[in-house]
């Protein structure tokens, strides 16, 4: 019938204006124009159905994509066919059927059509806009012609022109109005549809949350430019969705680092030009922030974004897949044979002396201090570079998630403490009983970092330390005589008295610490009440045992030590360098804790100790003869007899069993092919492990003449003379320490006390008080002159310890 063609007329009128809405077509939009105009419809209704195409149009072309996703299934196509899924339901059933793997891609085709509507809306309003000028103008040309046609008589005709022009104008200027005052309800039901994707809890799964990031930003900017004002209620909700899943994101990132930690092997995997990132560029120039609408440097119409093109398009997402670049991933894994670079570049790393050392023990035996030595090219291990990409999304993260900036602070803090604590517990040698009871068995520096660590509230290893914490003794036994805190030699000391050798700990350690809990928890009934917890905190005391990587056969890691203390030093660095602009980007509230952070006291120069404590025990484990407790150089000194009476025609044995020791160590490490400065930082701290073997024994010598202590000086120039031989081209050798230990001993009495008193934070108050004594006796001073010495000294140790 003429009825039914007609409603079937009305019916593709609205469906074609739809489609035109979907995708904005001026010739096709003004025939359809007139073709209402024809069905007579008034202006104010056209301009309703306009705007109902337009969020017609939202809901077809989200609804489509998401069908088209799941047709790319083979298996959703085979289940469908078997009629166990569907595309007849809703929008949001539809979209709790997509694979996880389909949601990013899915996101970005909504955002990519729905900025196509957006697009089209707005060239829409931008033409009836033209159309309404062009009215305008054309009445103004005909209101001349309009006097003169009445006087030749057409008047009628053109009054029925007037009429057409009239009805035309309304007819736009219904539809420009509504078009004006509607893009926000337009655009929130293109934002309501990504949204409701937008809660799927796979979307951010893994590096997808900072292409998720990006585009949100993106889309809130587009939205605010196409309104024209800021959409504060819909960047919040993003926001709080996005934050939702930023703590989800980062757990994901510290298990896959702590599963690179634990299967690293410790190679150099690349160095040099790409190997760093500049914080500073990061966190002022991230790719995944764009500026809101009342923010500097914002997008701020419609327009510029269509200049740009579409940013949602298929190019546009393949182009984020580097971004955010694999630091250094243009170095191959599979380089030279050798895991060091050969560059003969030298690059200068400061480090803070430990509190109380002096300038005398930085600079070490060859004048220079060891953590200063050049490090060629920085070194990446796989785990390394890895920490080094999130730190830097963390970075880039601070703008678009300023909410966050607190969490994404600590965050970059736990990559870093992370990476730090694998390397102490991979080749430091000390366990957890050691750490936790032996006050200077480390740096205080690097101790109160690997403490804070452990103890963390999402530590693993947090119970066992507390229970291990409780049972410390109250009273430490006093430590073996060492030459004070602020030595060179002092550390070597503690480490001589404190730590075992790498095997005895490997084998006794967790053995020797059951029995002494079992004892503790035994003998102790205050104590009673937390065996369970102790048990529980045993379970745990693997967890900080040396790896099975330091064997004897592979010089007990010695090139994977280096590898992992160079890039632990790199990513300080590269926190060091972006410090300015880090703090900048964080609230004032966390100004004290990144000054904290960066302090010569702080967990980033603590980086620098544990380089030092792993160099060190490198060349310790090297040197186990010359540290074995019952055949090492110390001791084979005590039982020399320097109580002569006649002066002494050659060197004693232990001088020529150190010079033994260093002749293996020298074939050691020369044929281990290490870069120059890791080879001259080896034997640095291999003079400071003898030196301090040398000045312990010759302290603890209870009987001396001059005559013996001229066989000492003896012993010293043999040790010196051959060790000159042994050492690198250029090397500086200085034992210069122990020679001037040897020669107070012919000070007079008189003159010791200044001597004392200038040397005292160089060999430390038990080597000081062993010299007097020994002295004392040699010259046959009277008491009470020793016992004013001895008060001296002691008056120097309070005024030091104050």
């Amino acid at each position: 019938t003429i009825q039914r063609l007609y409603v079937e007329t009305l019916q593709r009128l609205d469906d074609a204006l739809t489609v035109i809405c979907g995708e904005f077509d001026p010739t096709r939009y003004s025939k359809l124009l007139e073709g209402y105009m024809l069905q007579g419809i008034q202006g104010k209704h056209l301009a309703e159905k306009v705007l109902q195409s337009f969020n017609d149009a939202m809901h077809d072309v989200t609804m489509r994509v998401v069908r088209s996703m799941l047709l790319t299934k083979p298996k959703m196509v085979e289940m469908m066919a078997r009629g166990l899924r569907s595309l007849e339901g809703g929008y949001s059933e539809l979209c709790e059927q997509l694979p996880v793997d389909l949601l990013r891609p899915c996101l970005q085709k909504l955002m990519e059509v729905i900025f196509d509507v957006v697009a089209s809306y707005h060239s829409m309003a931008a033409w009836h806009a033209e159309c309404l000028q062009q009215q305008a103008n054309l009445q103004q040309q005909q209101q001349p012609a309009a006097g003169a046609g009445g006087a030749n008589g057409s008047g009628h005709e053109e009054g029925q022109e007037d009429l057409n022009q009239s009805t035309i104008t309304n007819f736009l200027e219904a539809v420009c109005e509504v078009l004006a005052k509607s893009r926000a309800e337009v655009f929130v039901v293109g934002a309501r549809r990504v949204m409701e994707l937008l809660n799927m809890p796979g979307l951010f799964k893994g590096e997808d949350f900072l292409q998720v990031v990006e585009w949100f930003q993106k889309f809130l900017a587009v939205g605010e430019a196409f309104v024209g004002m800021e959409a504060s209620n819909l960047r919040a909700a993003v926001t709080e969705t996005t934050n939702r899943f930023l703590d989800a994101y980062h757990r994901g990132n510290i298990e896959t680092l702590t599963m690179l930690l634990h299967n690293e092997p410790w190679k150099n995997i690349g160095g040099g030009v790409g190997a760093g990132i500049n914080l500073e560029v990061c966190i002022l120039d991230t790719p995944f922030y764009t500026p809101g609408f009342n923010e500097l440097g914002a997008i701020k119409t419609l327009d510029e974004w269509l200049v740009l093109g579409n940013p949602f398009t298929r190019s546009a997402a393949v182009a984020y897949r580097g971004s955010p670049d694999r630091v250094g991933s243009q170095h191959s894994m599979t380089g030279s044979s050798s895991p060091f670079p050969r560059s003969s570049s030298n690059a200068d790393i400061s480090s803070h002396s430990r509190q109380g050392e002096s300038v005398h023990s930085q600079a070490g035996p060859s004048g220079r201090s060891p953590s200063m030595a050049g490090s060629g090219q920085d070194m990446l291990t796989v785990a390394s570079q890895e920490s080094l990409k999130y730190i830097k999304a963390y970075c880039q993260l601070l703008k678009p998630l300023s909410s966050r900036a607190e969490f994404l602070y600590h965050a970059i803090c736990e990559v870093f403490d992370t990476y730090l604590l694998s390397c102490f517990i991979q080749f430091s040698g000390v366990s957890l009983q050691t750490l936790v009871f032996e006050d200077d068995i480390l740096p205080q520096r690097l101790k109160n970092a690997l403490m804070r660590i452990l103890t963390a509230e999402n530590s693993r290893y947090r119970p066992a330390v507390e229970e291990l914490q409780k049972l410390k003794p109250l009273h430490t036994a006093k430590p073996p005589p060492s030459m004070g805190g602020a030595a060179g030699l002092s550390i070597l000391d503690r480490f001589a008295g404190k730590m075992e050798s790498i095997a005895s700990d490997l084998e006794r350690s967790v053995d020797r610490m059951k029995e002494k809990l079992t004892d503790k928890v035994q003998s102790m009934p205050s104590f009673s009440n937390i065996a369970g917890e102790v048990a529980k905190a045993m379970e745990k005391l693997d967890a900080l045992s040396p790896q099975s990587i330091m064997t004897p056969g592979n010089l007990f890691a010695l090139h994977e030590r280096i590898v992992a203390a160079e890039s632990l030093v790199h990513i300080a660095n590269e926190l060091k360098a972006g410090r300015t602009a880090l703090a900048a980007a964080l609230p004032a509230s966390l100004r004290r804790d990144v000054d904290a952070l960066f302090s010569p006291r702080g967990t980033i120069e603590a980086s620098s100790d544990l380089k030092e404590t792993l160099f060190r025990g490198g060349a310790r484990k090297l040197l186990q003869a010359i540290l074995d407790p019952d055949r090492g150089t110390s001791q084979q000194i005590v039982t020399t007899n320097f109580n002569l009476r006649e002066p002494a025609m050659q060197q004693n044995p232990w001088a020529e069993h150190l010079v033994r020791t260093y002749t293996v160590f020298k074939e050691q490490v020369s044929g281990a092919g290490l870069p120059q400065y890791a080879l001259n930082q080896m034997w640095e701290y291999a003079i400071l492990t003898g030196t301090a073997e040398m000045v312990d024994g010759i302290s603890r010598v209870r009987r001396c003449t001059l005559e013996g202590r001229a066989a000492m000086s003896l012993d010293l120039a043999f040790v010196d003379k051959h060790l000159k031989m042994l050492i690198p081209e250029g090397f500086v050798l200085n034992l210069h320490t122990v020679d001037q230990y040897i020669r107070a001993f012919y000070l007079p009495w008189e003159d010791l006390s200044r001597w004392c008193q200038i040397h005292f934070l160089e060999y430390g108050k038990y080597r000081i008080l062993a010299l007097v004594e020994l002295m004392a006796e040699a010259y046959k001073v009277k008491r009470a002159a020793r016992n004013e010495l001895v008060e001296r000294i002691e008056a120097f140790s309070s005024e030091f310890n104050t």
